[in-house]
């Protein structure tokens, strides 16, 4: 093959391979489907799986099995535990108020 040939077809290679390192950004980066919402913590706090069950009158182990399927408060889940945002536990509760056992 011709050498100028070569240096040619690996300059196009080169070209090719821009944006495959691992310094480029994308604008989109991965994440969930849709608009991702910002959380405001200036007025919340974050709640462990214990400080949940004391608050609810539940014990640790209704919460894991709200959570295995998916009842339960919304909950985060950061570098392997489980956090709660003290509103989200709020908003659960306020959609279990019942006035009358026909409810």
């Amino acid at each position: 093959m011709d050498p100028d040939r070569m240096n040619s077809s690996r300059e196009n290679d080169a070209d090719s391979d821009e944006g495959c390192g691992a310094e480029v950004r994308t604008s989109n980066p991965p994440g969930p489907a849709g608009p991702v919402k910002e959380i405001d913590l200036s007025n919340d706090r974050l709640l462990y799986p214990i400080e949940v069950a004391m608050l609810t009158r539940r014990s640790e182990s209704s919460l894991r099995r709200d959570r295995s399927e998916n009842r339960g408060p919304d909950y985060f889940k950061v570098i392997g535990r489980v956090l709660y945002l003290r509103s989200h536990v709020r908003a659960w509760l306020e959609t279990r108020r019942r006035k009358s056992t026909r409810e």
